[in-house]
């Protein structure tokens, strides 16, 4: 099931219990998936609500959860730890993202009694790799329900986004995306979703209309 925004059309959450019933084998028993939707639903909301990139999130580890704060020091790819982010965030100087209510309620959810190590671990005990996760998890839900797959980047566009509409100003916006430079945000992170664009050339009509309204009355 699909939960959009009224308001924006985009999808702000996504129910992945079809995706975890029981397959049963009469040889060997039923078999559970080795990833949870609980899971499965942090790594979007860290995605979605920090605007965290997809190696700050393999390299988040539960000594970066700050309670009311995401501390970003190092990112995964592939099979490499890297020490410091892409802009450059490391142990001693880490970037901070402060973390909304419904982030760190989702997060409580699958946070350990003694919360240590990969937040999001795969199997093994390394990072979970989120291009397999996208594959074998998220596109078969999307496919289902007729929409592409765009990839983990987009839940930060995503964010930009719905922070402008909401009229947060762009410098904020980059300090939460933690861009070097304000024009990166402003150009490819903030899309202007064609509604608003709608409502913006409805609303110059009106005044258009208004003005010719008043002249008229001045006229006569």
């Amino acid at each position: 099931m699909l939960r959009t925004s009224a308001n924006t059309r985009s999808v702000v959450f996504i129910d992945f219990k079809p995706l975890f019933f029981c397959l049963y084998d009469p040889d060997v028993g039923p078999y559970t998936p080795e990833i949870s939707q609980d899971v499965v639903r942090a790594v979007i909301g860290v995605a979605a609500f920090a605007g965290l990139r997809e190696g700050e999130i393999r390299g988040q580890w539960w000594e970066d959860d700050g309670g009311d704060v995401l501390n970003i020091r190092r990112s995964v790819w592939r099979t490499h730890l890297n020490d410091e982010t892409k802009t450059h965030e490391d142990e001693n100087d880490p970037g901070v993202v402060p973390m909304i209510e419904p982030l760190r309620a989702i997060l409580d959810a699958i946070k350990p009694e003694i919360a240590s190590g990969w937040t999001f671990p795969n199997t093994i005990g390394g990072a979970l790799d989120l291009d397999n996760l996208a594959d074998r998890v998220i596109k078969p839900v999307l496919k289902a329900n007729g929409l592409k797959w765009k990839g983990w980047h987009a839940y930060r566009r995503g964010l930009a986004t719905n922070l402008h509409e909401l009229g947060v100003p762009d410098k904020v916006i980059q300090a939460i995306l933690r861009h070097e430079d304000v024009s990166t945000t402003q150009r490819s992170y903030i899309k202007t979703v064609p509604r608003v664009v709608s409502d913006a050339m409805r609303q110059l009509e009106e005044k258009i209309a208004r003005a010719a309204v008043v002249q008229q009355f001045a006229v006569n």
